[in-house]
Order: structure tokens, then sequence, then C-alpha cells
């Protein structure tokens, strides 16, 4: 235990060391960029509690950057620190109600919850804030077409998840840029809906 809490201590220090000497003479909001950025990397790789520890800098140099709470509540709902992961989402979407990845990230959090009307009602928000293109926007209408799915509303799924293959057929790129997840957690739940699609024929 103590072990532990040493290496993550130091694994911290070395990231705080790191960042300082890249940017010395930077101010706060450029060393929280960096904090942010070395997160975003960190969370890439997986490594949660370093991730972790550096949304929580770039939150404390800049406390209103939607995107530290909404990757750090990404890092958290990983480690399945669900009450951490919720309450950041919550804090990004203060800060910026109609922000499109913090309104998914909080819907696929209740999506994992089974509390299906609390997620309908954030990616509904997260759809009609904006426009979404490219493939970020694809996997909100997936992640739509799924709680619909969930809730039975077949005909509301269908045109979700037409919308999505619209938005996938027009983007170039990868749907794995999103920040979050595998593909295959998206192609396991469009076979599921085509599934009970076919079955309801």
């Amino acid at each position: 235990m103590k072990r532990d809490f040493l290496w993550k201590w130091l694994a911290g220090m070395a990231v705080m060391v790191i960042s300082l000497m890249i940017a010395p003479g930077t101010g706060l909001a450029e060393k929280g960029d960096i904090y942010f950025e070395q997160g975003t990397r960190l969370l890439k790789e997986t490594r949660l509690e370093q991730a972790i520890w550096a949304f929580t800098e770039a939150i404390r140099l800049a406390p209103d950057r939607v995107e530290a709470y909404t990757n750090r509540g990404l890092a958290y709902l990983e480690e399945k620190k669900y009450g951490q992961a919720k309450q950041d989402f919550l804090k990004a979407l203060a800060i910026a109600p109609d922000d499109v990845k913090a309104n998914n990230n909080l819907g696929v959090f209740y999506c994992g919850r089974e509390d299906y009307d609390s997620a309908l009602r954030y990616l509904r928000r997260a759809t009609g804030a904006h426009t979404l293109s490219g493939p970020y926007g694809a996997v909100v209408y997936r992640n739509l077409g799924f709680i619909y799915t969930k809730k039975g509303m077949t005909e509301e799924a269908e045109d979700a998840y037409e919308k999505a293959r619209g938005i996938q057929a027009k983007a170039s790129g990868d749907l794995d840029l999103r920040p979050y997840g595998e593909s295959s957690r998206d192609y396991a739940l469009t076979l599921e809906f085509k599934s009970q699609r076919d079955q309801a024929k």
C-alpha cells in the first residue's frame, strides 16, 4: 500500500517537474495547457491515475476549462470512480451547458447505470445543441440510437443510426478518434440494435 502511494507520488512529481522544465517562462494558462495535453496523452495510454493528476493540475490553473473536467471524468469512469466521474461531467455542463462531449459522456454514464431516461435527456442535448459532423458526431448519434433501442423506441433508433451512418459516410477518419472506448463497442451496439430490429419484424 505504501509502495503504491510512493510510486504514484513520484510519478506525479516527475510529470510536474518535466512540465515546469519544458516551459519555465510560460504563464498559468499555458501551463494549464501543458497539463491538459499531458493528461490527454496519459488517458489515451490508460495511465489513469497520472492522467487524473494532470487534469486536476490543469483545472487548478484554468478552473473553467470544460475539456479538462470532461477528460478527467472519463479517467474516473475508467477507474470505476463513478461519483467523481458524474461530478466532473456535471461541472463541465455547469460551465458550458451545450457542450457536446460533456452531454454525451454524461449520457453514456447514465446508460452504464441503466438510467435510460437520464441518458436520453443528455444525449438529446448533445445532438440538439449543434450540428454534429465528423467521427465524434457519428458516435454521439450511435449512442443516442442505442438508448432509443433500450427504451423500445424503434423508429427514433433507426433515425439516429441513419444519421450516424450519414455522418460517417461524409467524414474521413476513424471512429477511434473519440476520447474514450473502442470502436468495437460501437460495433457491438449496432449489432445488438440490428438483432432487436430483425426480431421485431
